[in-house]
C-alpha cells in the first residue's frame, strides 16, 4: 500500500498552511515534497501582485506541476515517448493529465527556443 500524499494534498496542506499528517514527519520524500510546496507558496503569497485567490490557483497549480515533472522525467528515459509527444503532442499531454494549452506545447517541443525562460513558461501555462 502506498501511504505517500497525493499532489492535491500537498497542495491543500502549503495553501491552507494546515498541519499535515504524521506520515510526512517519517517520510522523507513526502516531507521533501511538502517543503518544496511551501516554498513556493510562501514566494507566491510575498510577490506584489499575488492572486487573490492563492489557495484555490495552488490547488490547482501543484497538480499539474507534479504531473508535468512525471512527464519531463518519464521523457528523460523514453525516446519512445519522445518521439510520440513530437508526432501528437495535444495526445501525450491529456494522458499526463495535462490540459494541451499551445504555450505548454510549444515549452515542450519547440527545439529552438531559448531554454533561460522555458521554466517560467512552463509555470505560467500550468498557473493560468
Amino acid at each position: 500500500m502506498n501511504d505517500h500524499l497525493e499532489p492535491e494534498e500537498f497542495a491543500e496542506i502549503a495553501a491552507t498552511r494546515t498541519v499535515p499528517p504524521s506520515h510526512v514527519a517519517g517520510c522523507e520524500p513526502c516531507a521533501d515534497e511538502l517543503k518544496s510546496f511551501l516554498a513556493l507558496t510562501s514566494r507566491l503569497r510575498a510577490m506584489p501582485d499575488a492572486p487573490e485567490a492563492l489557495s484555490e490557483r495552488a490547488r490547482i497549480y501543484y497538480p499539474r506541476r507534479r504531473a508535468l515533472d512525471d512527464l519531463v522525467a518519464s521523457m528523460a528515459m523514453d525516446p519512445a515517448l519522445r518521439a510520440r509527444l513530437a508526432r501528437d503532442p495535444a495526445v501525450v499531454l491529456r494522458e499526463a493529465g495535462l490540459e494541451p494549452s499551445p504555450e505548454l506545447i510549444a515549452a515542450l517541443t519547440d527545439g529552438e527556443r531559448d531554454d533561460s525562460g522555458a521554466g517560467l513558461r512552463l509555470a505560467a501555462s500550468l498557473w493560468f
